[in-house]
């Protein structure tokens, strides 16, 4: 493959690990935030470090010093890999660009489009790693005419070491599953991702299929909600911070199944109206972890144990918010409530009521969050106006039935 343009919109966990991965490939790499303060401490790290240093390898993700030595040589560390710009800028960044990233938070997608929208034409390609619910409808509203990909889920296990300086990636996945829109264009683009991120990438016929396939939905307010639902205003010192994947118990375990369960029973009842829908391409949870972290997990036995034994999990804690000096609480208000619920589950939540299909275990996850948060997202959902500068609901953008989801 020659030598690529790519701008990357993101400065999070994410977003540092393409960058290092794609300049490590030898292209030329810039990344763009429009909040200048994000990208202002993106730039003094870089600058202070000389350059990104990625490490990659099992187990990173519990952190260096907990590792045991021998794990550690096996670490693989590249040091100054170098970005062409820095910017907040997007007429900078962005038209010059053969492929652009998008790789923030779903709540952040809008903005993002809003401000390198005058800079797209008709040859860009938007990339998003990963999509989530209702992207598809948010692009048609937005940039029509642009070509897009999306992604179900992140490729990597990743976190930020040091900001703008160091980025560690503890495993990436086998294969990842993608949608156009348009849905017609090239295969040419799916094989270029293959190249660029080393996995397959399993092309489905619709974006609307990642939006039912979308695992977040299911991991993140699921184990949120099974991991506190005994007490979720129990604290912790920084030293005993809960696990997060890790910590789900068996019931948890049983709860993410459900609701796996009930997405398909949601897909395969739109697929009956909606003809490019894919109920085989929207996977069960367990499914999922086994394709996608095949040779990590060592025991299959049950969902939860399968959470438990996987070595890309390794060391990944609760989102944590200090409440006093030293005492620490969940944080609700982390992206796996404010991201995965609003652009994520309620979306489904909604399509399974336009299928009239019955979500019990995602009602729970629902109820429970919302008493936990007084986000109200149940209550939202009757009320779209309420929600609509913070969801991609369908209703927003005025389907209201699947008969016009179909159209």
């Amino acid at each position: 493959m020659s030598h690529l343009t790519i701008t990357i919109c993101g400065c999070g966990n994410g977003a540092h690990a393409c960058a290092a991965l794609m300049s490590l490939k030898g292209h030329k790499v810039n990344i763009y935030s429009p909040l200048e303060e994000e990208i202002s401490r993106f730039r003094q790290g870089y600058e202070k470090n000389g350059g990104l240093r990625m490490r990659f390898g099992s187990g990173l993700l519990s952190g260096l010093e907990a590792m045991d030595p021998r794990e550690l040589a096996k670490i693989e560390t590249y040091e100054g890999l170098q970005l062409a710009a820095i910017s907040s800028d997007p007429g900078a960044v962005i038209p010059q660009a053969s492929i652009v990233f998008v790789i923030v938070p779903a709540f952040a997608h809008g903005n993002i489009l809003m401000n390198i929208r005058p800079y797209l034409n008709r040859n860009s390609l938007l990339v998003f790693l990963p999509s989530r619910g209702g992207l598809e409808f948010q692009l048609r509203s937005l940039v029509p005419r642009v070509q897009a990909i999306a992604f179900q889920t992140l490729p990597w296990s990743t976190r930020i070491h040091s900001f703008g300086e160091e980025v560690l990636i503890s495993a990436r996945k086998k294969s990842i599953q993608a949608a156009a829109q348009p849905s017609h264009i090239s295969n040419l683009f799916f094989h270029q991702m293959e190249e660029l991120l080393d996995m397959e990438v399993l092309r489905v016929k619709h974006m609307f299929t990642l939006t039912l396939a979308n695992v977040g939905q299911i991991i993140h307010p699921g184990i949120m909600y099974s991991n506190f639902k005994k007490d979720h205003r129990q604290r912790f010192t920084a030293e005993n911070k809960p696990l997060f994947y890790q910590g789900l118990d068996e019931e948890g375990g049983r709860r993410l199944g459900a609701m796996s369960d009930e997405i398909l029973e949601i897909a395969r009842q739109v697929a009956k109206i909606c003809p490019d829908v894919e109920p085989e391409q929207v996977p069960h949870l367990r499914e999922w972890l086994l394709t996608s972290y095949e040779g990590q997990i060592e025991d299959t036995s049950t969902l939860q144990k399968m959470f438990v034994t996987n070595k890309a999990y390794n060391g990944l804690r609760s989102p944590m918010k200090e409440v006093e000096p030293g005492v620490f609480e969940a944080d609700f208000s982390s992206r796996y409530t404010v991201e995965d619920v609003p652009y994520g589950l309620l979306v489904t939540k909604s399509i399974g009521l336009m299928a009239g299909v019955a979500t019990p275990a995602i009602d729970e996850v629902l109820q429970g969050l919302d008493e936990w948060t007084g986000y109200n997202y149940l209550d939202k959902l009757a009320n779209v106006k309420s929600i609509s500068a913070a969801s991609r609901l369908p209703e927003v953008y005025g389907i209201s039935s699947l008969r016009t989801l179909a159209d």
